[in-house]
């Protein structure tokens, strides 16, 4: 999901060739893509006991789950742009 493709044309004077080379991704962005799926994944108990327990909804945790979505959704479009 997250690997770079990398297309490079090859000279050859017969034909029309094209090498796809497939770059795997930085260790740095899987360890924050887990990262952030386990902040979410907690955030997400949270506002779950907090609606069982006080019966009500935590804004503040939901507006923080939501960015967390987008900001991962966004990392992982801008991976394969």
């Amino acid at each position: 999901m997250l690997t770079k493709r990398a297309v490079t044309n090859v000279k050859n004077p017969s034909k029309v060739c094209v090498r796809v080379r497939d770059e795997p991704p930085s260790e740095n962005l899987v360890l924050v893509m887990q990262l952030s799926v386990v902040v979410i994944a907690m955030l997400g108990f949270v506002e779950v006991v907090y609606v069982d327990i006080l019966h009500g909804w935590n804004e503040n945790v939901f507006n923080i789950i939501v960015r967390l979505i987008g900001t991962v959704t966004n990392t992982i479009v801008g991976k394969k742009g």
